[in-house]
């Protein structure tokens, strides 16, 4: 049997993990009154960070800093547009909510509101009273259907709970991709101010 030493177990575990880079600290603006012993770490830590920073250069195969722009800011454009997206997707599912809730708004209360506007005017506030909640909720869905771009057809629950569970999943997949490419943004950000 084969021993594994610690230090071979830590070095390949290193090697895996992606090296998380901190910005450099300033030490001439941060040290004062804080010791030597303060600014001997500090300068450990920089060094670390440097090493680290050009290691993300390396592994991006990065060799000027134009690159190194260029990249940082396609890493902040894909992270922004792809935030974007998930919002955009937020508000559509909310929309469709909103329209689901009214379409059985209106199949429950309609038969009262048809009951209310045959009445005379004299029992009308009389029902009105009784029925208040009721009456607001139809005439609050006949106002969001109102609202509908023109010439537009009312979906069906089905069609609206169908495009719901897709935008769903497309936001549930965007979402994990979007964390890949925050984190990479902030790498890449803070290697292109570690550089600077």
């Amino acid at each position: 049997k084969e021993k594994i030493s610690c230090a071979n177990v830590r070095d390949s575990h290193r090697q895996t993990q992606h090296p998380d880079i901190d910005l450099l600290i300033d030490i001439q603006n941060r040290a004062l009154g804080k010791g030597a012993g303060y600014e001997r770490w500090a300068k450990g830590f920089n060094l670390k960070q440097t090493a680290k920073t050009l290691l993300f250069l390396q592994q991006h195969d990065i060799h000027s800093y134009e690159d190194l722009e260029r990249m940082t800011s396609e890493a902040v454009t894909g992270a922004d547009q792809l935030l974007a997206s998930i919002k955009e997707k937020d508000v559509r599912i909310k929309e469709i909510e909103a329209l689901r809730q009214h379409i059985f708004d209106y199949s429950k209360t309609r038969k009262i509101y048809l009951e209310y506007k045959q009445l005379p005017n004299a029992k009308k506030a009389e029902f009105y009273e009784l029925h208040r909640a009721e009456i607001e909720l139809q005439e609050a869905a006949r106002a969001a259907f109102d609202a509908l771009p023109e010439g537009s057809k009312l979906p069906t629950v089905k069609e609206l709970t169908e495009e719901r569970s897709r935008l769903i999943k497309e936001r549930q997949a965007e979402y994990a991709e979007y964390r890949k490419a925050r984190s990479e943004r902030t790498e890449f950000i803070r290697a292109k101010q570690n550089a600077d």
